[in-house]
């Protein structure tokens, strides 16, 4: 995209974070707190330094609390539930380990087949210190047997190749749904993106793990939600790729918003509210959804939607790693997108100082 100034993305993320009275101010969203975990193509391993960037783990305490603190509007994060019925933080559709002693032996499941407690095992505490588990700046060190296809920082595709180990600079334990809502300061809002993980030959989810799922998120929102007029105050949203999922929340409760994510094209879907702009139009104002969130390089190259959506009372967000360039951010702005979810936040908060 064309080069924009610092003065005009210093402008939106001034309009973001102060957020005028009467108004709908333009939203920044910290993608799984400071960003999705990509590999560094520009830097081999060396030493005990990981590849693995940014620094912090993806959908970890530490990761949501340093982009609240780098004052963020709010924070993206899947959620999936356990076996024994717990929200937890996890994005991957696939849970992938390798033993060290069995290199290119892998082993997968999904968060659904996993209790809490094995769940949090997958990160954990280590006793002492190892070069592929503790990296400069922790205060702590952690150990953890994920590994993940990664995609590179650079190409923004997939890297190839065998699995690589999933290691971070700056770890800390994967956290369930409450564990965040507790942590997070009240300020930070939250979009709560339930995950499914139906394959895209799936147009509809079973009901029972519809209701599974979004019985067992609803019901730790509401307990969060019945503590203090603090906790109260926040601002959250829910948001999933699953049309059954959005209708199953939306009847649930109406004082929170809830958002269709859609590919719009972007991914093959056998529900074409998944695959078409005007599908998933429909679909948002047919089931009173606050709006659509989609690829922001959809978005860009169909900046008419962005008019058609507004006619109609829907509201837009986007996400991407194209939301990293601060021209998409400001042209987003512009067409009156209400929040865009980005990756790399330390680059562009540190734009509005």
């Amino acid at each position: 995209m064309a080069h924009v100034s610092k003065t005009a993305l210093s402008r939106v993320l001034r309009a973001s974070l102060s957020r005028p009275s009467g108004t709908q101010p333009f939203l920044l969203g910290g993608h799984r707190g400071m960003g999705e975990n990509l590999w560094n193509e520009d830097a081999a391993p060396v030493g005990a330094q990981s590849p693995v960037k940014p620094q912090y783990r993806e959908n970890t305490l530490r990761s949501f609390l340093r982009a609240a603190e780098l004052g963020v509007n709010f924070v993206e994060f899947d959620v999936q539930v356990t076996s024994d019925g717990v929200p937890v933080i996890w994005h991957d559709d696939l849970v992938v380990t390798q033993r060290q002693a069995q290199a290119g032996t892998l082993s997968s499941c999904e968060v659904k087949d996993l209790r809490l407690d094995q769940f949090q095992d997958l990160v954990h505490e280590a006793a002492g210190t190892s070069a592929r588990t503790s990296f400069g700046g922790s205060q702590r060190s952690y150990s953890t047997q994920l590994v993940r296809d990664f995609r590179g920082s650079r190409s923004r595709k997939p890297v190839g190749g065998e699995p690589r180990p999933w290691t971070c600079a700056l770890d800390g334990p994967l956290p369930t749904l409450s564990d965040l809502m507790h942590a997070v300061p009240a300020a930070c809002g939250m979009d709560i993106e339930i995950k499914m993980t139906s394959g895209d030959d799936v147009e509809v989810t079973p009901p029972q793990e519809v209701e599974r799922v979004v019985g067992a998120i609803w019901d730790t929102v509401q307990q969060f939600e019945s503590g203090s007029e603090d906790q109260q105050r926040r601002s959250i949203f829910f948001s999933s790729f699953d049309p059954d999922v959005c209708v199953a929340m939306r009847k649930r409760q109406d004082q929170h918003d809830v958002w269709f994510l859609s590919g719009c094209g972007l991914y093959e879907h056998v529900d074409s509210r998944r695959t078409s702009i005007a599908a998933a139009l429909d679909f948002a104002a047919a089931h009173n959804l606050r709006g659509v969130v989609l690829p922001a390089v959809i978005l860009l190259a169909n900046e008419s939607m962005a008019q058609e959506a507004q006619a109609r009372g829907l509201g837009l967000m986007t996400y991407g790693l194209e939301n990293d360039d601060a021209s998409a951010i400001v042209k987003q702005y512009e067409l009156g997108v209400a929040a865009a979810i980005v990756d790399d936040v330390e680059g562009l908060m540190s734009s509005s100082s």
